[in-house]
């Protein structure tokens, strides 16, 4: 996949700091909080700088809906962390940076996951 270029005032002074990051979830079941997978693209420049991808463990059930939509069932995440164990990943990527999502849905899922695993 390739990415158009452009520029952008959002660089950050250190130069190793991606202008923006775009992350996106998927959710086990109907429960927001119940993540399965996150995965997080830095971008500088217009570049890729740096992806980072995770199953995630939700604590939760798999509804058929939601494998349908993205084809994770729980034999997939069999001995990965849950949010709590890769909340610091997330975090460092994230924080201090301009975040893209798809919609409001990533938002609200990390932060319903943020507030179920504190």
């Amino acid at each position: 996949m390739s990415f158009p270029s452009f520029s952008s005032s959002a660089s950050s002074a250190d130069g190793d700091r991606p202008d923006f990051v775009v992350v996106d979830v998927e959710t086990a079941c109907s429960n927001v909080s119940s993540i399965c997978q996150v995965g997080i693209v830095g971008f500088s420049s217009g570049v890729q700088t740096f992806e980072y991808e995770t199953l995630v463990d939700p604590l939760d059930r798999f509804s058929s809906f939601n494998v349908r939509i993205h084809g994770i069932t729980g034999d997939h995440i069999v001995g990965t962390p849950t949010f709590a164990g890769i909340h610091a990943a997330i975090d460092g990527h994230l924080a201090g940076r301009i975040t893209v999502a798809h919609s409001y849905f990533d938002k609200g899922a990390l932060g319903a996951a943020c507030r179920i695993h504190r």
